[in-house]
């Protein structure tokens, strides 16, 4: 089963963060992007989960960060 494809039945916050554990913070952050899109209910734990620790320092991560935060109102 590829976790990854549009079809799976993981959210897209589950399968960023797969991306970011194959190495591949680019989808990740596209995955991240179309999250927030969908607000997802698990990017609550965006701004301090570890495991995006890698993804802090990329500037679309903030943007990412600031939808959650606007969703959030």
């Amino acid at each position: 089963m590829n976790f990854l494809s549009p079809a799976s039945p993981l959210s897209k916050t589950r399968q960023a963060l797969l991306s970011i554990a194959f190495g591949t913070p680019d989808e990740a952050m596209n995955l991240l992007s179309s999250a927030a899109d969908d607000h997802e209910a698990e990017l609550v734990w965006l701004a301090s989960d570890p495991r995006y620790d890698t993804l802090r320092t990329d500037d679309r991560f903030a943007r990412v960060q600031e939808k959650v935060a606007l969703n959030s109102l």
